[in-house]
C-alpha cells in the first residue's frame, strides 16, 4: 500500500487563528481520494497491510536498542540519528555482524533541532521488531516511517511476549481505496510468536511465487562525519519557531535550485516566485520573502542556504505509487534563541527549505502551473513557521485544493501570518510611577515602584531605565525590575525619572517623573552590634539595616522602633546604650544624637558542659572558634590562624593544641578590648594534657565576659 504522510499539528497559535509552527511539514496529496479527507491535522497515512509491509521490506529483525546518537554532518549540515540494534533474530535478510545501525532523518545536536513527524520513536534499551528499508545511500531505516516499528514487551503474569505498534503524536489514518487489502490497525498489539509465524508464512508464499532470495547487510552502510551527541531517546520535539529578521525590517531570502523541474511550465521558477510574492504582500504583517536568485544547493541541508529544490535531491521521500504519495516537504532548522510574540515564545528559524518529490511524471501535477504554485505557496508557509489551518478553504489547509487558486492566499492565511509576524511596532510604550515619596521626607532613603503599557509588548516583557537627578547624570541600563530603593540621601531636592522600552526597541520619549525633597536631619541615631555572634537590626521608620546602614538621620522627637534578629546559632542577649533589656524590640524617642548597641551571643551545644560526664567534641571547639573570631572582628583583629584549620565532627579528636589556640585567640581579643589577659585555672601542655569539659566551660565563660 502507499503511505502518504502529512506533518502538521492539531493546534494553531495566534490571537485570531491559533497556529503552531512545526519543525518539518509536508503537504501530501492522495489523488482520487481527496474527498475522504476532512480536517486533517496530523501525519496522514494509509495503513500498510502485513503482506505489503513484509514484501516491501528489505529485512525484518528482532533486536534491542543499545545506542542512540544524533549526528550533524560537517559537509552538508544534515541532521541524522543513528540507532544501533543488536540483532537477536533475523526473520528476513542476513546480518552477519550481529547488529545493524538505522539512520533516521532528524534529531538534535546542541540547540539545533530537526524532526520528521510520523517517524518511529526509540528508547535506549527497548526491544523491537523492525521492518527495514534502504535509503538512497544504502543505509537501513525503518520502513514506512512508524508503521515498520513494533516495541516488544512481556506479560508480567504469563511471560508471553507481545509486539506493539504505537501511533506517534501528529499521525492520522485514512481508509484505503475501495478494493484494497485490509490492514492491521495502526495501534496494533499481537503476540510476538504468532506475528513472527505469520510473517514467515507470508515470506514463504512470496518465495514460492517469485523464487528464493535473501540479502546480506552489514552493520553500517555509509560513514557520516560530523558532530555527534549521544542521546537517551529519539522522540518528537515540537517548539514553536519563527524568523526574527522581519522584526528589524529584514526580508527572508529564498533561493531556487537552478535545475528546476523539467516537466513544469517555466521549470517551476515562476510558480515559486508567485508564492514568494503572495506571502510578501499581506498588509499588517512585517514578513517579507526575497527572491535570492539561483543556487546549486538543495534538499534539507544545514548549509546556510534557504532554497526551493526539485526532484528530491537527497532522497528524503519515497517516490509516489500510482500517482499518490508525498508531493513535497517544507521545513526549517531552528536554534535555541527565543523571542516572545503575542504571548507565545518562539525559537529562531535559521534556515528553511522546500523540496519537491521525484516520480510524479505523467500525473498532471508538475505540468499544471496552478497546482505547482499552490503547493509551493503552502510549503513556503511552513518554512516561515505556520502550521496547518482548520479552515478547509485556506491555502494552509492540510489538503491541496487544486482548484485553480495558484499562489492565492485566503483571509485565514493572512491572519495566521499577522499573528506570528505582526506589523513592525513603531509606537513607544507609556511609563507610570505607581508609588514613591512626594513633598519633603524626613528620612534619607526613598523607594519607588513603576509600571508601563504598550500596544503590542506584554507588560511583563517591558524593560525600564531609571535616573535620580542630580545624583545620577544619566539613565541606567534597561532591565526588568520595577522597584528601586535609594539610601543615604543627603538633604536637598531630587527628581526620579523612569522610562520603558518595548520588544521592538521603542523607548518612551516622555519619561515618568516624581520630585521630592529630603529634609536636613536634626539628629542622628547610630546602632552598633556587639557580642560573639552575628545578627541584624532594622528600624521603623526605615533607615537602620545593620549590617548595611547602621546610622540614620531623623527629626528630633521621632519615635523609632528597633528590632534585633539573631543569625544562625545565635541568640539576642541585650541592648546597651540608649536601649536596655533583653527584649529583641526597643522603642525609643530620639531627641538628640543617640547610640544603641545590640549584643548577640553564640549558642553553644550541650550547654552547660558537665565536668567528667560531657565528652569533648570537635563541634564544641568549632563553636568556640566561631565565637572568638567574631569577638576578634569586633576589635578589628584578623581571624585567628588555627593550627588545624578544619575539625570534622565525629572524626577529628580534640587535642591540647586546639585548646591552646582557643586561649591564645581569646587573649589577644581581650587585650584589644582593654580587658587584660583572662585567667585560666590549669596550664595546658601540647600532646600531653587531656582536654576536659571544664577547660571548654572556662573558655565559654571568658567569651561571655568579653561580650
Amino acid at each position: 500500500m502507499v503511505q502518504v504522510s502529512e506533518v502538521v499539528n492539531a493546534s494553531r497559535i495566534s490571537l485570531t487563528a491559533r497556529r503552531l509552527r512545526i519543525a518539518w511539514v509536508s503537504l501530501l496529496v492522495l489523488l482520487g481520494v481527496l474527498s475522504q479527507l476532512s480536517d486533517a491535522a496530523a501525519t496522514i497515512v494509509i495503513p500498510v497491510d502485513d503482506l505489503a509491509l513484509a514484501e516491501s521490506s528489505v529485512g525484518i529483525v528482532v533486536g534491542r536498542v543499545v545506542h542512540i546518537e544524533s549526528v550533524r554532518e560537517v559537509q552538508r549540515g544534515r541532521l541524522f540519528t543513528l540507532i544501533r540494534i543488536v540483532v537477536e533474530e533475523a526473520v528476513k535478510g542476513e546480518f552477519p555482524d550481529g547488529e545493524i545501525t538505522l539512520r533516521q532523518t532528524g534529531g538534535a545536536v546542541g540547540d539545533l533541532r530537526h524532526w520528521v513527524y510520523g517517524s518511529p520513536e526509540f528508547l535506549l534499551g527497548e526491544r523491537v521488531l523492525l521492518f527495514l528499508d534502504e535509503d538512497r545511500d544504502g543505509n537501513l531505516r525503518v520502513a514506512h516511517l512508524f508503521q515498520g516499528k513494533y516495541g516488544i514487551s512481556s506479560d508480567p503474569e504469563s511471560g508471553e511476549e507481545y509486539a506493539q505498534r504505537a501511533i506517534p503524536s501528529g499521525v492520522r489514518a485514512i481508509a484505503p481505496p475501495a478494493g484494497a487489502r485490509a490492514a492491521a490497525p495502526l495501534h496494533d498489539v499481537r503476540p510476538l510468536k504468532d506475528f513472527a509465524a505469520q510473517i514467515r508464512q507470508i515470506l514463504g508464499t512470496l518465495a514460492a511465487n517469485r523464487g528464493p532470495g535473501r540479502r546480506t547487510y552489514r552493520s553500517v552502510a555509509s560513514e557520516i562525519s560530523g558532530i555527534i551527541e549521544v542521546r537517551e531517546s529519539f522522540t518528537l520535539m515540537d517548539p514553536a519557531a519563527r524568523w526574527f529578521e522581519p522584526d528589524s525590517g529584514t526580508p527572508v531570502s529564498i533561493m531556487i535550485n537552478s535545475s528546476g523541474e523539467p516537466l513544469a511550465p517555466t521549470q517551476g521558477f515562476d510558480q515559486v516566485r508567485a508564492a514568494l510574492q503572495a506571502w510578501s504582500s499581506i498588509s499588517g504583517s512585517s514578513f517579507r520573502y526575497q527572491d535570492g536568485g539561483f543556487t546549486t544547493g538543495g534538499g534539507f541541508n544545514k548549509d546556510g542556504v534557504s532554497a526551493v529544490s526539485f526532484r528530491d535531491p537527497n532522497g528524503d521521500m519515497q517516490n509516489p505509487t500510482r500517482c499518490s504519495g508525498t508531493l513535497g516537504l517544507g521545513g526549517f532548522f531552528a536554534s535555541g534563541q527565543k523571542r516572545t510574540v503575542n504571548g507565545t515564545t518562539f525559537n529562531r528559524i535559521i534556515e528553511g527549505d522546500v523540496v519537491f518529490n521525484d516520480g510524479w511524471d505523467g500525473c498532471g501535477f508538475y505540468e499544471n502551473f496552478s497546482n505547482l504554485a499552490e503547493v509551493a505557496t503552502h510549503e513556503l508557509g511552513h518554512v516561515l513557521g505556520l502550521g496547518h489551518s482548520t479552515d478547509a478553504t485556506a491555502t494552509m489547509y492540510a489538503t491541496a485544493h487544486f482548484d485553480g487558486r495558484g499562489a492565492a492566499l485566503t483571509a485565514d492565511d493572512d491572519s495566521g501570518l499577522r499573528a506570528i509576524y505582526p506589523a513592525t511596532d513603531a509606537t513607544p510604550p507609556d511609563t507610570t510611577i505607581l508609588t514613591g515619596p512626594t513633598g519633603t521626607i524626613g528620612t534619607t532613603s526613598a523607594t519607588l515602584t513603576w509600571s508601563g503599557s504598550d500596544d503590542q509588548t506584554p507588560v511583563a516583557s517591558l524593560l525600564f531605565a531609571t535616573r535620580l537627578a542630580p545624583v545620577e547624570a544619566s539613565f541606567s541600563a534597561f532591565g526588568g525590575t520595577t522597584t528601586k530603593t535609594f539610601s543615604g540621601l543627603g538633604p536637598g531636592s531630587y527628581t526620579f525619572y523612569v522610562k520603558a522600552r518595548d520588544q521592538a526597541g521603542n523607548e518612551d520619549q516622555t519619561p515618568a517623573s516624581r520630585a521630592f525633597s529630603v529634609a536636613a536631619p536634626a539628629v542622628t541615631l547610630t546602632v552598633a552590634k556587639a557580642g560573639s555572634a552575628d545578627g541584624a537590626v532594622t528600624s521603623s521608620p526605615a533607615g537602620i539595616s545593620c549590617g548595611g546602614s547602621c546610622s540614620v538621620g531623623v527629626a528630633s522627637g521621632t519615635v523609632v522602633t528597633l528590632s534585633a534578629s539573631p543569625g544562625p546559632s545565635a541568640a539576642f542577649r541585650e541592648w546597651r546604650g540608649a536601649c536596655g533589656g533583653a527584649s529583641p524590640t526597643c522603642i525609643l524617642t530620639v531627641t538628640g544624637t543617640t547610640s544603641v548597641k545590640a549584643v548577640f551571643s553564640k549558642v553553644f551545644a550541650d550547654e552547660p558542659l558537665a565536668a567528667r560526664s560531657t565528652p569533648v567534641k570537635a563541634t564544641h571547639i568549632n563553636e568556640l572558634r566561631s565565637a572568638i573570631d567574631t569577638l576578634r572582628t569586633r576589635q578589628a583583629l584578623a581571624a585567628f590562624r588555627w593550627t588545624t584549620p578544619t575539625l570534622s565532627p565525629g572524626s577529628t579528636p580534640a587535642q591540647a593544641q586546639h585548646l591552646l589556640d582557643l586561649r591564645a585567640a581569646l587573649t589577644s581579643a581581650s587585650q584589644a578590648a582593654g580587658r587584660g589577659t583572662p585567667g585560666f585555672a590549669e596550664a595546658i601542655v601540647a600532646r600531653q594534657t587531656l582536654i576536659k569539659a571544664s577547660h571548654l566551660a572556662e573558655i565559654r565563660a571568658a567569651v561571655r565576659a568579653l561580650e
